[in-house]
């Protein structure tokens, strides 16, 4: 900071000298001003990597492991959405699961899109549902009972056919007995319990609110459009909602981070060179870096991350330097040695941040790629094209 801070107070004008004077060539400008038309233009294209697993290593044997795994179960979990339905005991849970559940199944028909949730409600079924099956059975044993004891007894057709006398006596027992109401200790006592367990988080993690998960295709349009009609406590989480919502707040800090980075730099160099027309000067290698990567970003398919978005400012702020010093140059103010000293310094820079482009990281690649890409345009713009521009008034 205090090395920036000397450099910027050499900078600014003596008292009583007089400012840069320095006067845009109007063919350089146009052409200019064109290319950063187009670059824009090509920046409309820009895609936003929002899967924060996209910046880490991923290893090969997990990648195929996964491969294996969607490929056996017919889907990948990473695409699939997550419903949680919390209540105030878990009946609550399981009945508001049933109504949710009930309204993705109507909205899916609807558009004729698969429905396959992986839930744990036909194993244990929401309060209501559980009673109108045990109506369902007690009906059942009313009309049938009589006829099953009969066939299957000691006495029956079972026996005429070979079967031990005892072979149904479990079965006649259940006849007799009232249905008890279904539990998650009764699947824990079936050999269930892993099961579930997947759909049942511990009630550590909710305390005081069971919830309930279920497993569905993620439509994260249609559920933007479902959430507020799913009863109190259902919460739909989508991936693919998440990453498009991450992708436009990373969009957003791109423009914002860049546009508040070139507005500081401006009036930084404009306090120092107090000409528009040489202001305008200095920002061409700056703004050739930012158009070179809108349009390197625009046109091909890497997309930009969050790492991409940081080094904008540092792209900035590095390409500013070399047009404020050729700026001096364009004015006699500095050594003519100035071409070559940018030169060797944007050559240097280009090395040690290009090196990163070889990385196996993601992050890593992405950081040296931006800088590499904004850089290797704004250098040349600051050695050729603001000297073709500039014109010295005497």
């Amino acid at each position: 900071a205090l090395i920036r801070c000397a450099l910027c107070a050499s900078l600014c004008p003596e008292p009583g000298r007089a400012p840069l004077r320095l006067a845009l060539r109007p063919l350089p400008c146009l052409l200019f001003a064109a290319a950063l038309a187009l670059c824009l233009l090509a920046g409309r294209n820009l895609r936003l990597e929002a899967d924060m697993r996209a910046l880490g290593v991923r290893d090969p044997a997990l990648a195929r492991a996964e491969e294996q795994l969607a490929a056996r179960w017919g889907k990948d979990l990473r695409q699939t959405a997550m419903l949680v339905n919390s209540g105030p005991t878990l009946p609550d849970a399981l009945t508001a699961q049933d109504a949710a559940l009930r309204a993705l199944r109507a909205a899916y028909a609807e558009r004729k899109l698969p429905d396959r949730p992986s839930t744990l409600l036909p194993l244990l079924p929401a309060p209501q549902e559980q009673a109108e099956n045990r109506a369902h059975w007690d009906a059942f044993v009313a009309a049938s009972g009589p006829a099953l004891r009969a066939a299957l007894g000691p006495d029956g057709a079972a026996a005429a056919l070979g079967f031990s006398p005892t072979a149904f006596a479990p079965f006649l027992a259940r006849l007799d007995a009232p249905p008890k109401p279904l539990d998650p200790a009764a699947l824990d006592r079936a050999g269930l319990g892993l099961f579930r367990a997947m759909f049942l988080p511990p009630q550590d993690l909710t305390p005081g609110a069971p919830s309930v998960l279920a497993f569905l295709p993620d439509r994260p349009e249609l559920f933007a459009r479902l959430q507020p009609e799913l009863p109190s406590g259902s919460l739909l989480f989508s991936p693919d909602g998440v990453r498009e919502r991450i992708s436009q707040a990373v969009r957003g800090d791109f423009l914002r981070m860049g546009l508040a980075a070139l507005v500081a730099v401006t009036l930084c160099i404009f306090a120092a060179q107090r000409s528009a027309a040489s202001t305008f000067l200095a920002l061409i290698p700056s703004l050739a870096g930012s158009g070179a990567l809108l349009l390197i970003f625009g046109l091909r398919e890497t997309p930009l991350n969050l790492f991409s978005v940081a080094a904008l400012p540092l792209v900035i702020g590095l390409s500013a330097q070399y047009g404020i010093f050729m700026t001096r140059h364009a004015a006699r103010r500095i050594a003519p040695s100035t071409p070559r000293a940018i030169l060797l310094s944007g050559l240097t820079t280009l090395t040690g941040f290009g090196s990163l482009i070889l990385a196996d990281h993601p992050a890593l690649h992405s950081l040296g790629l931006t800088v590499a890409a904004g850089m290797g345009a704004a250098l040349p713009a600051a050695l050729w094209l603001l000297p073709w521009a500039a014109r010295r008034e005497e």
